[in-house]
C-alpha cells in the first residue's frame, strides 16, 4: 500500500498535490488520500461542467489560415463531423473512394453521400423521400438535394 501511495502521489498534478500535502506517506493514509481524491475529481456534475466551460470557452480564432487551410475553404472540419456520423459499412465505402492522401472536400462527400442513397434506394435497402407541404420546410441554398433516410 506504501508503494501505492508514493506512485499515485508522484503522478499528481500542483492542485491534487497540494491538496494532500500535509497527508504523510504511508499505507494507513491511502485510503483517506484516496477518499480525499474521489470526493474532489469524481463529482459527475462538476466533471460535466468544468468540461463544457473548456470546451465553449475557447478563444475564437484569430487566423486567416488554420489546418493548412483558409477559415473559409474548413471542408475537413464539416467532412469528419459528417463522415464521423456514418454507418460502418458507409465509412468503408467512403475510404474505399478516397484514391488520394489528400483531405476530401466537402463536394466530393456531397457527391458521395447522393450517390450512396440512390444506390441504397435503387437496391430497396431504403426509401428516398422528398419533404411534402405537411413536414418542416427549410430554405434551401439550391446547391444540395436533400434525402430522408427511412428504413423498411
Amino acid at each position: 500500500m506504501k508503494q501505492r501511495f508514493t506512485t499515485t502521489k508522484s503522478c499528481l498534478g500542483r492542485e491534487a498535490a497540494v491538496l494532500l500535502k500535509s497527508i504523510p506517506i504511508s499505507s494507513a493514509n491511502y485510503s483517506e488520500v484516496w477518499a480525499i481524491l474521489n470526493a474532489k475529481y469524481e463529482n459527475k456534475r462538476e466533471l460535466v461542467d468544468s468540461t463544457l466551460k473548456q470546451l465553449f470557452s475557447q478563444p475564437a480564432v484569430q487566423y486567416e489560415n488554420v489546418l493548412g487551410q483558409p477559415v473559409k475553404h474548413w471542408d475537413s472540419i464539416l467532412v469528419f463531423l459528417v463522415t464521423d456520423k456514418l454507418d460502418t459499412e458507409s465509412k468503408k465505402q467512403w475510404q474505399l473512394l478516397l484514391t488520394s492522401d489528400e483531405w476530401p472536400t466537402f463536394a466530393q462527400l456531397t457527391q458521395f453521400l447522393e450517390h450512396r442513397t440512390r444506390a441504397l434506394a435503387s437496391a430497396g435497402i431504403v426509401k428516398s423521400k422528398t419533404p411534402t407541404t405537411s413536414t418542416t420546410k427549410w430554405q434551401s441554398t439550391g446547391t444540395l438535394p436533400c434525402y430522408i433516410m427511412i428504413p423498411r
